[in-house]
């Protein structure tokens, strides 16, 4: 009996010693290597970049029509913006992406409340945000890319890991259902080197810096980034020994081709041309106007664009044929786009006296606005194809801180057009520009 009681008093205190052991062991086990159900939104600890997923937690959803209220909204944003850049743009050939600054301020828009919201969803066409959050995944979800006409479009929002910023959930998950957007948790004024290496990677390369390290607030809590980048060969090629040299506008020296085309855009006071890329996803539009080509760009809306495209006489075999010569061009863009939007009607994003960003989160440090609102843009166009990126970032900080008989036509880019890459089931521009001197081109 003496030795039964010895036994179970040795086993517990085997037990005692041994189960703090145990338990020591599970307290140490990293909280990293613990599967993940749902994303932490909470700020993470130390300086290191953290990357939570939206592609791993999405719903499914299917992507219903683009509306033709969205088209119509859509390409006035488009032709207001280019218009407004074009007033603050000192360089030639003015190239914006409106898809990019339209997602990227949607994204922001998710946050924004009263009067700022108001304003902003005036400028981005009129439409009520829960509406354009719907459009834009109806209209993005359509983008294809494919071997011959790779498209990327990619967006994150960087989010301070400093406990005086608190994000809103209710954001966070809005914008990762609506925009497929990665969220990142990391000490921003330390993590430019890595946006800009975000960047670059979402633009297959074309774009290597969107934030400087020496322009980002250190009190920056959040950066809204949308990229997107299409790199396309043409339908119908042009052989390198059926180029030539010309002279642009008078003036510039420069490469052209007579390329065939597979649309003639005839209007009032224009004529264009629609060119496809290779799996007929995407194409190259342009319009030649009679007179200067900043007063026709400025007298345009998204009315008589969307007319144009939809009215064009498309390439028949055997009946119509359409040619353009086309000159070889390679640009790149940078703008600042804090007077451009404040003009066109949201000023009160821009002012920590008036911002209502209360739905992005809340800072200890103060009210929070956009400080920075920029946009790269490049593009590359030969006798092969087009090379085209852009990238968007928002930075917000709080306040203290067929016919009988053949038809022809013929038309000769020499001269000043307006241009833009088009998704060719909407009609809607990806990029638009203005193409007036190529003389800087690299």
């Amino acid at each position: 009996m003496k030795k039964n009681y010895f036994r179970i008093i040795c086993a517990i205190l085997a037990l005692c010693f041994v189960l703090p052991m145990f338990a020591g062991c599970a307290e140490e086990v990293p909280e990293e290597t613990r599967p993940v159900t749902e994303p932490d939104y909470s700020p993470m600890k130390g300086e290191g970049v953290e990357y939570l997923t939206a592609r791993s937690f999405a719903p499914d959803r299917t992507a219903g029509e683009v509306s033709e209220d969205f088209r119509k909204a859509y390409v006035d944003f488009s032709l207001k913006l280019l218009n407004e850049c074009r007033g603050n743009f000192e360089g030639d050939a003015l190239l914006v992406s409106p898809l990019s600054a339209m997602i990227a301020l949607a994204m922001t828009a998710n946050g924004a409340g009263g009067e700022t919201l108001g304003e902003m969803e005036k400028v981005l066409g009129g439409l009520p945000i829960e509406e354009l959050n719907e459009q834009l995944f109806n209209y993005t979800s359509s983008l294809r890319s494919t071997d011959n006409a790779k498209f990327n479009l990619a967006n994150a929002i960087w989010v301070t890991n400093d406990p005086s910023f608190s994000v809103n959930k209710n954001f966070i998950k809005a914008v990762e259902n609506t925009f497929d957007a990665d969220i990142v948790s990391a000490n921003i004024p330390k993590s430019v080197d890595d946006i800009n290496n975000w960047a670059k990677e979402e633009t297959f390369g074309m774009i290597g810096e969107i934030l400087n390290e020496d322009s980002v607030d250190p009190e920056t809590v959040m950066v809204l980034l949308n990229a997107l980048a299409l790199d396309a060969l043409w339908a119908f090629q042009t052989d390198d020994g059926a180029c030539f040299e010309d002279v642009f506008n008078g003036k510039d020296k420069a490469t052209f081709m007579w390329s065939d085309c597979d649309g003639y855009i005839k209007g009032k006071n224009e004529v264009g041309i629609v060119k496809n890329y290779m799996g007929g996803n995407y194409a190259f539009l342009a319009l030649l106007p009679e007179g200067d080509v900043h007063d026709y760009a400025a007298s345009l809306d998204g009315k008589t664009f969307l007319e144009l495209y939809d009215e064009r006489k498309k390439a028949q075999y055997n009946a119509v044929e359409i040619s353009a010569k086309m000159p070889h061009f390679s640009f790149e863009c940078s703008l600042n786009l804090v007077e451009v939007l404040s003009k066109m009607g949201m000023p009160s994003a821009f002012s920590g006296a008036s911002a209502d960003f209360r739905g992005l989160g809340t800072s200890s440090k103060g009210n929070l606005f956009i400080d920075q609102a920029i946009q790269k843009t490049f593009i590359e166009l030969d006798n092969s194809g087009t090379r085209a990126a852009a990238v968007t970032a928002i930075t917000m900080v709080p306040e203290c801180a067929p016919a009988e008989k053949i038809e022809y036509y013929r038309v000769e880019l020499d001269r000043p057009f307006v241009y833009a890459i088009i998704d060719t089931q909407s009609g809607l521009p990806i990029f638009v520009g203005v193409c007036d001197s190529i003389s800087g081109q690299k």
